[in-house]
């Protein structure tokens, strides 16, 4: 479902209109409506990207509206074991929410990946216990930055890839074609919540019917993204056999 079609009415814009009882251009030609509304799908979509990513298990989502991969790279340096990969990469990394995964490439231009690790499982200081450069093995994220262990004894160009996960590319208020970057079959959740969000402190009895076809959306949602649908093989072990 696109943003807004003030033509054939098929955008979202139009859906709460219908749902809110603003009727035909309520919201879409009354700029401080559309404004209001503009958010209260925004903070929907967030909603619904919280949903998905909690739901979808190993199956990694990202917002289809993005041009590129959730992936920031940087330099590695020698002797250094402190970088900021994200906070400082908008056109990479805009409003990124959680890392996947971090992938290193040794002195030898071979990739691989770094385990997690945590300080607080440690009694030492991981500086010191980590304290003579090598190849590193473990990363911390500490805020937007992240921590090697040890701290590399070699320089790479593009060494290190950080793999994440980042919020949805939001609606502008004059937007039309654009569409949300998720299933098309629960575009409709986002007026929904943003009818809602409306209706709550006007008409109660529309908001709780509101209410109720949303939690019924945020369920198949859930179901849906949790599912693995075909993007990992199934490996089927063969049953024990006993030769007694």
């Amino acid at each position: 479902m696109v943003y807004s079609d003030t033509t054939t009415r098929q955008g979202l814009i139009q859906d709460c209109e219908d749902l809110t009882g603003l009727g035909v251009a309520g919201i879409s030609d009354v700029a401080a409506k559309l404004q209001t509304f503009t958010r209260y799908i925004n903070e929907r979509y967030f909603e619904v990207t919280g949903l998905i990513i909690t739901a979808d298990g190993r199956w990694q989502w990202d917002d289809s509206n993005h041009e590129k991969q959730p992936v920031a790279t940087t330099d590695i340096v020698l002797g250094q074991d402190d970088y900021l990969v994200l906070s400082a990469t908008p056109a990479a990394g805009q409003d990124w929410l959680e890392v996947d995964k971090v992938e290193l490439k040794d002195s030898n231009g071979d990739w691989y990946f770094l385990n997690p690790i945590d300080k607080g499982q440690y009694n030492t200081s991981l500086e010191e216990r980590f304290e003579t450069n090598g190849l590193p093995t473990y990363y911390d994220m500490e805020g937007a930055s992240i921590k090697l262990y040890p701290a590399s004894d070699y320089n790479s160009t593009n060494g290190m890839k950080v793999w994440f996960k980042r919020a949805p590319l939001l609606f502008a208020t004059n937007a039309t074609t654009k569409k949300p970057g998720f299933a098309s079959i629960f575009h409709k959740y986002l007026s929904l919540g943003a009818s809602f969000d409306y209706c709550i402190s006007k008409d109660m009895d529309r908001a709780k019917n509101l209410k109720v076809l949303m939690d019924e959306m945020k369920i198949a949602i859930r179901e849906h993204y949790g599912k693995r649908i075909g993007y990992e093989t199934l490996k089927v072990k063969r049953a024990p056999q006993s030769f007694k």
